[in-house]
């Protein structure tokens, strides 16, 4: 895969710090403080500041500010991004220099107050992030998202390995530099970012996408049983464990590469999710009939199957938003309301049934109880695929109906391709180019890049002769 430049580079770097930062500080944070959870209170913000956005932020935006519009469209856009890299920076910079120095903040008002500043500066970073990801092609979607997550392993391991006097220092420098190539990231447009003035393909609109509840569905059973798990008693691993499990979770990451891009496989969500899901299972199912060492590993293997089914979960927002006619802040906004409110009533369930249950097996009883329920989504929600859509992660062209399949084009193809030399994939290609199909459709379709298709175009006309696109056509219709 060729270099894109700096801004698809700063993404992949940028996004990994950012959710190592997010990971760091909910790890500094006391998972109790004063009875309430800073972790799952932050995504339950998180969620509550999306369904905000999402429902009723657009009615208020209209109501109070329309009249203004016209003048704020004449705020340059630079100005417009360093102000919301400013908002950024101040919400997690304020969050990260709070939570991190706790015992120097006793009070619990002024320790919620920096969940909810740093919940808000969350969402903000996030959002921007996801829709950047979403100007990518296939492969950019792809190549650079799995990427952070690896750049995300080996800073979080970095954190983890720290000693606890430098934490807060670390943190602080994963939130301004995630927040500097944000700009970075945003304030250029590479080759490998979509032509907007070329059209995508739309794979789901306002009719269909509602058939995808399954994968919501199972997003939010998921969020509940995470929630759910919280309420075990986690233990924090050694150096030499957290390695260990670290580098699991990158040979995961770079096996998926190796998948898609060198044995050109596609990804496939449902069983994808299903395997995640399954590691998560199984680690916290034997939690609780374990000593403390054997504890600490599957605390360890907890947070790597959490991190691969995050990542997942991710990169299927990324791609619904990026081939689809809704608004991406609301395919944003419906992701994370499924993943983060679920997450908060599972927390608040399993915290009453154990405050019900007998100390000696009540964590036993729950863990059996959230194997189950992990088994249950694996089964009844991805035993079929959707009708009517195509896969998540799968071929672009999938989607086509079957009208657009043309016999005597694809006899028409295999004869110049057999008589000019051509391979299989610039056979496909032409066959694209005889539809006039745009070169941003073709590298969506076909999984590969815009500069890529370019080049296989130019070799398409040295063979056959041909110096654009007419001259190609007119090759095809004629009579040899």
């Amino acid at each position: 895969m060729k270099a894109e430049g700096a801004s698809s580079y700063a993404s992949l770097i940028g996004y990994g710090m950012f959710t190592a930062w997010f990971a760091g500080l909910m790890r500094v944070s006391a998972v109790n403080y004063h009875g309430v959870n800073v972790h799952v209170a932050s995504y339950t913000i998180v969620g509550f500041i999306a369904l905000f956005t999402a429902l009723i932020l657009p009615n208020l935006v209209n109501i109070a500010i329309g009249p203004l519009r016209p003048i704020a469209r004449k705020v340059r856009t630079p100005i417009r991004q360093r102000g919301q890299s400013f908002a950024e920076s101040a919400c997690m910079g304020g969050a990260t220099l709070v939570l991190s120095l706790q015992p120097l903040c006793p009070n619990s008002n002024v320790v919620m107050g920096a969940v909810v500043i740093g919940a808000l500066g969350y969402f903000l970073a996030f959002t921007r992030w996801t829709r950047k990801f979403m100007e990518f092609h296939l492969e950019g979607i792809m190549f650079y998202g799995i990427g952070s997550y690896l750049v995300h392993n080996v800073l979080f391991t970095g954190f983890q390995l720290c000693p606890s006097s430098f934490e807060p220092l670390l943190l602080m420098g994963y939130a301004l530099g995630s927040t500097c190539l944000l700009y970075l990231a945003t304030s250029h447009r590479d080759p490998q970012g979509a032509d907007e003035c070329e059209p995508r393909p739309t794979l789901y609109n306002r009719e269909n996408i509602s058939s995808l509840w399954k994968i919501v569905l199972g997003i939010a059973c998921y969020a509940f049983v995470l929630g759910m798990r919280s309420s075990l008693n986690m233990v924090r691993a050694d150096a030499f464990i957290v390695v260990i499990c670290q580098t699991i979770s990158i040979s995961i990451n770079l096996f998926i590469l190796f998948w898609i891009f060198t044995l050109g496989k596609t990804l496939n969500f449902p069983r994808t999710f299903q395997v995640f899901l399954i590691l998560f299972a199984s680690c916290f199912a034997l939690f609780p009939f374990v000593g403390s060492p054997a504890r600490s590993v599957l605390s360890s293997m907890v947070t790597v199957a959490t991190s691969l089914v995050s990542m997942i979960i991710w990169l299927a927002t990324v791609y619904v938003g990026r081939y689809s006619s809704v608004n991406p802040l609301t395919v944003i906004c419906v992701t994370w309301c499924a993943y983060s409110l679920p997450r908060f009533l599972g927390l608040s369930l399993s915290t009453f049934l154990i405050s019900e249950m007998d100390p000696g097996s009540g964590p036993a009883a729950l863990s059996v109880a959230l194997l189950y329920l992990s088994m249950l989504i694996t089964v009844l929600l991805f035993a079929s695929k959707p009708s009517g859509l195509p896969p998540l992660f799968g071929p672009i062209d999938s989607s086509l109906p079957e009208s657009e399949t043309n016999t005597w084009l694809t006899d028409r193809c295999q004869n110049i391709g057999a008589q000019y030399g051509l391979s299989e994939r610039e056979m496909e290609i032409i066959a694209m180019l005889y539809k006039n199909r745009p070169y941003t459709y073709i590298a969506d379709t076909l999984y590969i890049s815009k500069n890529t298709v370019k080049t296989h175009v130019a070799n398409i006309y040295t063979k056959t002769k041909v110096h654009n696109r007419s001259d190609l056509i007119k090759l095809f219709e004629s009579d040899n």
